[in-house]
Parts: C-alpha cells; structure tokens; sequence
C-alpha cells in the first residue's frame, strides 16, 4: 500500500513541477486565412510580419463583395483621327487629365504594315509600348493578363487593344500617344473609356 501511496505523490508531483521544466514552445507558425464578410472598398497592404522559424500558410478564399461600381465618366473618341501621318512624328492621339480610372482604349491604324508604336502613359509612366506588329509577332493576339492585344482587320487595318484586368488609376494625367516608324501609313485614330 506504501508503494501505492508513493507512486500516486511522485506522479502528481510529476504532473505539477515538470511544466516549468518544459522546452520553450515550438517557434513554427500556422496562419489560415478565414472568410471575412468585407462590403465595400478593399486596400490590400503587404506587411512583413516579424516571424521566425517555419511558416505554413494555408489560403482560403476570402469573399468580397463589391457593391459600388465604377462611374464612368465618358469616352474619348478621336475621329477622324490623325490622317496621313509623317514617318518618325510622335501624336498625342487622346490627352485627359487626372484623377480619372482608366477602363480600356482602342487604337487603329489604316495603311503600312502595323508598325506604329502605341503608348498608354499614366501620371509620366509608360505603361504599354508596342506595335500590332510587334504583338502579333509575341503572339499577343487574345485577351491575356499583359492587357494588350493586336487584332486584325483587314489586310490594311491593325488595331491593338489595351485592358487591363482590373481599371488603373491617375492623378495627373493620361496620354495615348502614337509614334510613327514607316511609311504609307494613312490614318491613325482611338478611343480611350475612362471613369472617375
């Protein structure tokens, strides 16, 4: 029964010293993500977080629900555009000042063999430079994430689109700008969507 006894006191003591004997916690990190009910506007801000060690993230999707939508403000169209435009001349086809959301723009080209260069400057960024011909060489043919695709339309007419997969805003200004590299080219004009 002495033995009993014993070994019931030395486990309970067991159970109560050896604790503040115990290694430190496991410097491993889980974070999940889970479903936040957000409305409205969302800002997004990546934050390095002081962690060290392992780090397993596991990604749920988060639900948002957007419920304003986006007011456009007008389109820009210039028609009948730039007609026979020189060799080596740059155009400012469409100028908007800011703020303003870009939406999406259009961009022909009638004559020559699709190579006047398109630029989509946002607050003194440029953001897209290329030709119908340099696009339909990189394969740029379809809607694709880069948000810039030549299509054709006629053996004479090279069009190229610019959108974005989300709109883009400006404070200061945007240009739609178009630099000539050839010659016989007989018309360039666009359209630029943008909101408030």
């Amino acid at each position: 029964m002495k033995k009993i006894i014993f070994l019931v006191v030395l486990l309970v003591l067991a159970v109560l010293i050896l604790p503040a004997y115990a290694p430190p916690p496991s410097k491993d990190v889980v974070v999940t993500n889970t479903p936040l009910p957000i409305q409205g506007d969302v800002t997004v801000v990546n934050t390095p977080l002081p962690i060290s060690g392992n780090v397993q993230v596991t990604n749920t999707p988060v639900p948002v629900t957007v419920t304003e939508t986006l007011s456009l403000k007008g389109l820009k169209r210039i028609n009948p555009g730039q007609m026979n435009p020189a060799n080596g001349s740059e155009y400012d086809l469409v100028t908007l000042p800011g703020p303003g959301t870009f939406v999406s723009a259009w961009f022909r080209q009638t004559g020559g063999n699709g190579r006047v260069s398109v630029r989509l400057i946002i607050d003194s960024n440029t953001l897209t430079d290329y030709s119908a011909f340099g696009l339909t060489n990189a394969g740029l043919t379809q809607s694709n994430p880069l948000g810039i695709a030549a299509f054709s339309g006629t053996p004479s007419s090279h069009n190229v689109t610019i959108g974005f997969p989300l709109p883009i805003a400006f404070k200061e200004s945007l240009v739609l700008q178009a630099e000539v590299k050839e010659d016989s080219v007989n018309n360039i004009n666009a359209i630029v969507i943008y909101g408030e």
